[in-house]
């Protein structure tokens, strides 16, 4: 019964964070630090060379409830009114790595089919999440997505102001200020990253097929 209860009132209390939160179009501050921790790669490599590690980024657990609540409504909304773009595969449901394979393979049959000349070139973006340029993001989701009013505000308020900091066993490094990227960990990164990678405009105006997956985009 107790732990009925302390469910119950933690689910509200998460419910009632996210209505205040995105009411007053603002995400509190202390939500906003992610703490970066190393880890190897695999197990069978080599720990002294920094090259083997790969950083995690662990963010608050009401944080990432906020998130989710907030990204389903955005993937929601795209869903019903077609908004993601219809060649990407990542982070989408029904998508999926077979689904870009299979749309790229029919591609290059249907070229040689027609008697053409294929020439497969395979892009992937360095460090993806942390390329993107916040405004540029806040100016699709207003302009292709509709994200007005207090819904804008609150993904500014998400973006802005973001830190973390390095730890390392019992040391901790003092906060480090983002100034651009999506936070790593979170669940409202992925579709905020795939509404940011639009490139079709690019690509069709030239007739040049392609497709992505999150940054991968064989063309």
């Amino acid at each position: 019964m107790a732990r009925e209860a302390l469910r119950r009132s933690t689910t509200r209390d998460i419910a009632d964070s996210f209505n205040a939160s995105l009411q007053t179009g603002y995400f509190s501050a202390s939500q906003k630090q992610a703490r970066v921790s190393a880890r190897l790669k695999k197990p069978s490599m080599d720990p002294d060379d920094l090259n083997s590690f790969r950083p995690i980024s662990n963010l608050t657990f009401l944080s990432k409830i906020v998130e989710r609540v907030a990204v389903r409504q955005l993937v929601r909304r795209a869903d019903e009114n077609d908004l993601l773009q219809p060649r990407q595969s990542s982070y989408r449901r029904f998508c999926s790595t077979e689904s870009a394979l299979l749309v790229v393979y029919n591609d290059i049959v249907q070229t040689i089919n027609a008697s053409h000349v294929v020439a497969l070139m395979l892009l992937d973006l360095s460090s993806a999440f942390n390329a993107v340029d916040h405004s540029i993001l806040l100016s699709t989701l207003q302009s292709r997505f509709s994200v007005t009013g207090h819904p804008l505000v609150w993904f500014r308020s998400y973006l802005s102001s973001r830190t973390h900091v390095f730890v390392a066993q019992s040391l901790e490094t003092p906060p480090v200020q983002l100034t651009s990227d999506v936070p790593q960990g979170s669940s409202n990164s992925p579709a905020q990253f795939i509404s940011y990678s639009e490139c079709s405009v690019n690509f069709s105006a030239h007739g040049v097929q392609y497709h992505q997956f999150a940054d991968d985009s064989p063309i």
